[in-house]
């Protein structure tokens, strides 16, 4: 049986059992945990002994915070798990200010993206999405999935859904091909436009 070595955002060891451990994933990893541990073999435990390493952290088109740490991961190898890939689902382009959450049992009803006033925030990045989605003939959230596909080969986006009909959409994501010149594209484009807040945190990083 393989067993993983679970650690916090500050790298507090939880769980070590070095006669089983052959994959590490750190969860929620921040530049400063790579700092302090950035050989991350994670001692006692020998190099040879760990065959495999990822990190587990949000990211999407709304949050790409975590992206500094791109440069640390390919110097180790080290493969990026990334949750909440679609924006809670915001950016399957599927919601509007028409769009109704119940309050108490739909945690969208507080998440900030999904605010009538964030919709406004929002144009110019379900416009973009919309206008590529029409380009590679796919819906939008095969686009936001695809861009990071594309973006890093270590890069593997983890959307969750309760309905099959959008485990089938998200999974099509792989069948789209974004050029590196695109990628780059609606990097800058991300870069320089205006979005709300997004439920985790926010598109500034925080020291």
């Amino acid at each position: 049986m393989l067993l993983c070595l679970a650690y916090t955002a500050r790298g507090e060891e939880i769980e070590k059992d070095t006669a089983k451990i052959r994959n590490v994933e750190l969860n929620e990893v921040i530049v400063q945990s790579f700092k302090q541990q950035r050989d991350l073999r994670l001692e006692p435990l020998s190099a040879s002994a760990v065959t495999g390493t990822a990190i587990q952290n949000r990211y999407s088109m709304m949050a790409r915070w975590y992206e500094s740490l791109f440069p640390v991961l390919e110097e180790l190898h080290i493969g990026y798990v990334a949750f909440s890939p679609l924006a809670n689902g915001f950016l399957s382009g599927k919601y509007d200010k028409t769009s109704k959450f119940e309050a108490g049992t739909d945690y969208r009803s507080v998440m900030p993206q999904f605010q009538p006033d964030s919709i406004d925030q929002n144009h110019a990045l379900l416009e973009l999405l919309h206008r590529l989605a029409a380009e590679k003939n796919a819906p939008p959230a095969q686009i936001s999935l695809a861009w990071m596909l594309c973006k890093k080969p270590y890069i593997v986006p983890i959307p969750g859904t309760r309905k099959l009909n959008r485990l089938q959409e998200n999974a099509g994501a792989a069948d789209i091909v974004l050029s590196a010149v695109e990628v780059a594209l609606i990097d800058e484009a991300l870069a320089h436009m205006e979005m709300s807040h997004v439920f985790g945190g926010s598109r500034i990083e925080k020291e």
